[in-house]
């Protein structure tokens, strides 16, 4: 049904209907107009209660103050479900959200769901029915989802130029009732579907979207595009569809982790795309190289290992059965260039190709140069040649399971040769980094198909309940935020079973009498105890390496005196005791709430490298040890816990289980907002927590493992 159809050809209304009608539609169609009788020959209706039958789709193209009324209306004929095409809702301010949730207020009332509103509209190239009027679409495997109808656009236009073909596509608008995550299960169950494009600018619930996509890749392969890397495309987001575009770092990492393919340019999308619905994935990234030129060979090198794939050597047997074939001249390593051995006979190329699939060491074969278009370099008398040579790859490409990308100088030139290509399903790029970029993407596929996992399974350490609890919240507004002094902090993380460093506190100057001896023998942290100083450094509350009775009194007097001066009102509740930690690599490993993602954990260089590189990975938690393994590996200072110039590396395994168990904590503890464990010193064996902050929030229904009593203040937290 499209309600506002119109006899205007420039309205949406006649849009809609008439490519309706072009491209052949043969369900039901009901147009709404109470001034027209025929409108692209379909018989009009003067109301919308005229219609007599269910129908499954009303299509509005009228202003948006109509929308309620006709939602009423559409409910009373049993209609199921509505795309809303005006803009004017939520994306516009106060008074355009007023009217969305008066709109939305009466599709539940009347059991609709809403495809918008500030739709662009949306199209099934499968049944014909393409409400969005792009001209020429063509049917395909690759779905779109969107939040720009320009950018679909351009996806529909690029693929007329490469003859690539779309399946469905949906303009999620504002998002009002269906969310992105919900046109996963649509996407996940066509058969027409072989991957989906997702462009986003911003999540209303990102982490239900991260939840169906961990989901989706089992089945299909998910690229993602998403804006607002910058705080002007960030600005812009919010105005074009009222979206907030969130942290890019955090939306592509965690996106990543779900198994998402992000891409950075908008115009690798579409040969990713079609590169991962038209070949079977990589079993792995090592890649071989074939080409009949060397420029073009070591530009697809550095291309390959830039996307951290590898050109391994090839197997002795491989290379024995190219030099039976290649001239002397040939190059026989990885890349492999028959040295214009193809120029009079397209055929080697094809015979070489066949040699690299069966070789054991390799899992996807790049050919770059002119293969396909010898005939319109040299001679035309090599037409019949290159099909024949066309038709042995096809052959080898089918008795093998790994990916082959084509490319060529004369990629988009209309040559016969490319129909061949295109029957095959072989993709055929005019840029050797856009084939390389495909081939990372099936790679990475591929890994996810391996080892991704729809949730992390963990088992959460018992918690010891103390018999004695100390409240650490008081009895504040749960709307404000809270610091837990260190101590608590600390024994809250030890409780959970994570490793701490041994610690006492404290309450004033005549506790240090009662130390042990083994307090005085050892260089020490002393840190100000206080609800009401949560940057303890700034306020001058720590001193470092103090060692000896009186070097302690000195320095409690000293921070008393200086937090006193820094923040007079502040309450000192004592003075935290901590060994010092042996120098090591200084990292940072925190956790906050991302208003799109819900619960995110942060690893990077620590201590004062992580404001001056910001050298810094982030997850969704709760996440297994592996991925937790994967995450350090992933910051540009990996080589650090490597060891360089003869140091040790650092001990991987524990500062994997302390990521994880903290993501696990974090997920177990819905009142605590923030953690920040900085610095964290790594060590050959074992790690240091030198300082630890948790922020909280009041929740009436949470239930937060408190501190030990006897613990605050005066006895040792003990690891």
């Amino acid at each position: 049904m499209i309600v506002g159809a119109s006899s205007n050809s420039a309205k949406r209304g006649n849009v809609a209907l008439r490519y309706l009608a072009q491209n052949g539609y043969q369900g039901k169609v009901y147009p709404v107009n109470p001034h027209s009788e025929v409108i692209h020959g379909f018989t009009c209706y003067a109301n919308i209660t005229d219609v007599e039958q269910a129908v499954d789709l009303a299509v509005i193209c009228t202003p948006a103050d109509t929308v309620a009324q006709i939602l009423s209306e559409c409910g009373s004929i049993g209609c199921a479900g509505a795309a809303i095409l005006a803009g004017g809702f939520s994306e516009t301010g106060t008074k355009g959200e007023n009217l969305q949730a008066q709109v939305l207020k009466v599709a539940r009332q009347q059991g609709i769901r809403i495809i918008g509103p500030n739709t662009s509209g949306l199209f099934n190239t499968h049944c014909r029915a393409n409400l969005v009027g792009y001209e020429g679409l063509q049917a395909g495997a690759i779905g779109i989802l969107s939040q720009s109808g320009n950018m679909a656009l351009a996806f529909v236009t690029e693929g007329l130029l490469r003859g690539v073909g779309f399946s469905t596509y949906v303009g999620v608008g504002n998002e009002a009732d269906i969310q992105f995550h919900e046109y996963l299960d649509y996407f996940k169950h066509d058969d027409n579907t072989s991957v989906v494009i997702v462009y986003v600018e911003g999540f209303s619930q990102g982490a239900d979207f991260v939840e169906k996509t961990r989901e989706f890749v089992r089945h299909k392969p998910l690229v993602i595009y998403k804006t607002g890397r910058t705080q002007a495309g960030k600005n812009a987001a919010v105005s074009h569809t009222g979206a907030l575009a969130g942290d890019y770092k955090v939306a592509g990492e965690v996106m990543r982790q779900a198994g998402a393919i992000v891409v950075e340019q908008s115009d690798l999308v579409l040969p990713i795309a079609n590169a991962l619905a038209s070949l079977p994935f990589a079993a792995g990234g090592r890649v071989a190289v074939l080409t009949d030129g060397g420029g073009q060979g070591t530009i697809a090198a550095d291309a390959l290992v830039e996307r951290a794939l590898t050109l391994p050597a090839l197997a002795a047997e491989t290379v024995s059965k190219l030099k039976s074939i290649l001239p002397t001249t040939a190059s026989l390593s990885n890349p492999v260039d028959v040295a214009g051995a193809a120029d009079q006979r397209p055929g080697v190329l094809s015979d070489c190709a066949g040699i690299l699939l069966q070789d054991k060491g390799i899992d996807a074969l790049l050919i770059v140069g002119l293969f396909g278009c010898y005939h319109h370099r040299f001679s035309s008398e090599l037409l019949d040649a290159e099909f024949d040579a066309f038709r042995a790859l096809r052959g080898h490409i089918n008795d093998s399971t790994k990916p082959v990308i084509l490319h060529s100088i004369y990629a988009g030139h209309p040559l016969a040769t490319w129909l061949i290509a295109q029957e095959m399903t072989l993709p055929v790029y005019a840029s050797i980094e856009d084939a390389a970029a495909s081939i990372k993407a099936l790679t990475a596929y591929g890994e996810t198909r391996a080892c991704h996992q729809a949730a992390a399974a963990r088992t959460a350490p018992e918690v010891k309940k103390a018999s004695v609890e100390t409240p650490i919240f008081g009895t504040e507004d749960s709307n404000k935020r809270f610091a837990l002094t260190e101590p608590e902090a600390r024994a809250s993380l030890l409780e959970y079973g994570l490793s701490m460093p041994t610690g006492t506190v404290l309450e004033n100057l005549d506790k240090v009498a009662e130390l042990e001896s083994r307090w005085f023998n050892q260089p020490l942290a002393i840190k100000v105890v206080s609800r009401d100083v949560v940057h303890k450094s700034d306020s001058g509350g720590v001193i470092l390496s103090v060692q000896g009775r009186d070097n302690i009194i000195k320095s409690i007097q000293q921070i008393a005196a200086r937090v006193k001066k820094h923040s007079p009102h502040a309450n000192i509740d004592g003075y935290l005791l901590l060994p010092m930690a042996a120098p090591g690599l200084e990292v940072i490993v925190g956790c906050y709430r991302d208003p799109q993602f819900g619960p995110v954990i942060m690893f990077g260089l620590g201590g004062i490298h992580v404001e001056v590189l910001k050298d810094v990975v982030f997850r969704s938690v709760p996440l297994s040890k592996e991925e937790a393994l994967k995450m350090v590996r992933e910051i540009r200072a990996a080589a650090l816990l490597q060891g360089l110039r003869g140091g040790k590396a650092i001990d991987i395994d524990s500062l994997g289980l302390l990521i994880q168990q903290l993501g696990n904590f974090f997920v177990d503890r819905p009142a605590v907002e923030e953690i920040d464990l900085n610095p964290v010193f790594l060590y050959e064996q074992g790690l240091f927590i030198a300082d630890t902050r948790i922020i909280t929030r009041i929740d009436p229904d949470f239930d937060l493992m408190c501190c030990k009593k006897e613990i605050l203040p005066g006895e040792s937290v003990e690891a």
